[in-house]
């Protein structure tokens, strides 16, 4: 069963991508994601890079979608519940001990694919990293307030070079899915739980 603490990230990060606040996620909050970021870009609504952002999110939509299925074992309308949300985590997460997870490499695949979608999400000159402006973006286009951006980018920051890399990002988001102590810093990653 997931602890208070996993529900309450695993509700931030349900609500992130539930940009059309219907309180599930249809293939139309993942439009919203490609709309904002496009928007942030200047990308027109009839370009080639909007055209690859849909196919990509597209592809993250049913990617999301089909592995909630498999792994729960149900029929899915084109919509997932938050409770569905839950129950997927729950038994990805919780399935076996996280020391177990880790030999494997079960668990990096999940802190990868956010890794991967972050980056890719925000990452506007293809430089590997992510400067404050780019992490500011990633906030508005997930809805995140953005007076929280400059404190988490800090704290992601480690060696204060003024980006973030991929090995920087990667053992705060393993807080922010495994930890259970509410005092690290990974559980603020997308600002308050």
């Amino acid at each position: 069963m997931l602890s208070d603490l996993k529900r309450r990230k695993l509700t931030k990060l349900f609500a992130m991508y539930d940009t059309c606040n219907s309180g599930y996620l249809k293939f139309a909050d993942y439009e919203q994601i490609v709309k904002k970021l496009a928007d942030l870009r200047g990308f027109k609504i009839d370009s080639s890079e909007y055209e690859k952002l849909m196919d990509k999110y597209g592809y993250q939509w049913i990617k999301m979608r089909g592995d909630i299925k498999e792994t729960l074992r149900k029929h899915l309308d084109y919509q997932v519940t938050l409770e569905e949300w839950l129950e997927y985590y729950e038994q990805v997460l919780e399935d076996g001990d996280h020391q177990k997870q880790i030999k494997s490499g079960d668990h990096q695949k999940q802190i990868k694919s956010l890794d991967d979608f972050l980056f890719d999400v925000i990452d506007a000159d293809g430089s590997g990293d992510l400067g404050i402006e780019e992490w500011k973006s990633l906030y508005k286009v997930f809805n995140i307030p953005v007076v929280y951006a400059d404190d988490t980018f800090k704290h992601i920051d480690a060696d204060n070079n003024n980006s973030i890399t991929r090995q920087e990002l990667f053992p705060v988001l393993e807080e922010f899915y495994y930890s259970e102590n509410p005092d690290v810093f990974g559980n603020r990653v997308f600002g308050p739980i």
